[in-house]
């Protein structure tokens, strides 16, 4: 496997978001692995929406039942991935200060795998 299906394999960020979650708890104990792993998901979740609202704008909504589901649920998702961001910062806020910072450092992380991908794929 090359340096660039490396960087593009989804394998690749979970295995870094396991190792990130781990130091985490290392060094901050259980509360910063939560906030470590509520900002990774959430993050994830927020750019996965978006990419498949991307996607779908690239290519014309079907005509067919399954279709309609597919995109319904792709819509469902983008407008939820704003509420599901804000509820996990907030849930990690009341748990204490160390995981709101670990928080905040894998939405970090997350956006930094994205450009990396981003640069991997040129």
């Amino acid at each position: 496997m090359t340096k660039t299906q490396a960087l593009r394999d989804w394998r690749t960020f979970l295995a870094l978001s396991v190792a990130a979650t781990l130091f985490c708890y290392l060094v901050s104990g259980p509360k910063g692995a939560l906030g470590m792993a509520c900002g990774i998901v959430g993050a994830s979740f927020n750019l996965g929406a978006l990419w498949w609202i991307i996607g779908l704008g690239s290519k014309t909504t079907g005509t067919k039942q399954g279709e309609r589901l597919g995109t319904i649920l792709i819509v469902l998702a983008f407008f939820v991935k704003l509420p599901v961001f804000i509820g996990l910062g907030i849930l990690c806020g009341r748990i204490g200060q160390p995981s709101f910072n670990c928080f905040l450092i894998a939405i970090g992380l997350v956006y930094s795998a994205v450009i990396g991908l981003a640069l991997a794929s040129r």
